[in-house]
């Protein structure tokens, strides 16, 4: 094989290999008690990126006896120990679906840059007891500046 095209395709195995490991959102869910869920459930997200801005947003899963909205306290604690916290109105609206679940996104920061690279540990926890609600999770996306 000539050397040129040794080199060429190198780089370009090389380029798709960088191209596949970069990903515009990750999303990261834990169960609920579908009955009655009144405490905190916890999950770990992994950051990787620490110089591109993204957008967070909850992810809910639930059923038709989940409640119009539900109020979630997020408490967001980074790998370097700063915490925060949030508490997000979650409108469930009931739209006509394939499944016997319905999926709802709510986008709760814009345009946030994770400066830490490592484990966000992060808690969801009803503000009431609620019910019917099986998952949460948040979904990160790049963020699109238009």
């Amino acid at each position: 094989m000539n050397w040129r095209v040794g080199q060429k395709v190198l780089v370009t195995c090389v380029g798709v290999f960088m191209l596949s490991c970069l990903s515009d959102h990750t999303a990261t869910v834990v169960d609920t008690p579908p009955i009655d869920w009144n405490e905190a459930v916890e999950m770990t997200f992994v950051n990787r990126d620490t110089t591109s801005q993204v957008d967070l947003s909850l992810v809910i899963f639930y059923a038709l006896e989940a409640p119009d909205s539900v109020d979630l306290a997020v408490r967001t604690t980074s790998p370097d120990g700063y915490v925060a916290e949030d508490t997000v109105r979650c409108y469930l609206p009931r739209r006509k679906s394939q499944h016997d679940y319905y999926e709802r996104e709510v986008l709760f920061h814009r345009g946030t840059m994770l400066r830490c690279s490592g484990n966000y540990n992060i808690t969801f926890a009803p503000t009431t007891t609620t019910r019917g609600v099986w998952a949460v999770g948040l979904n990160t996306k790049l963020h699109n500046k238009e």
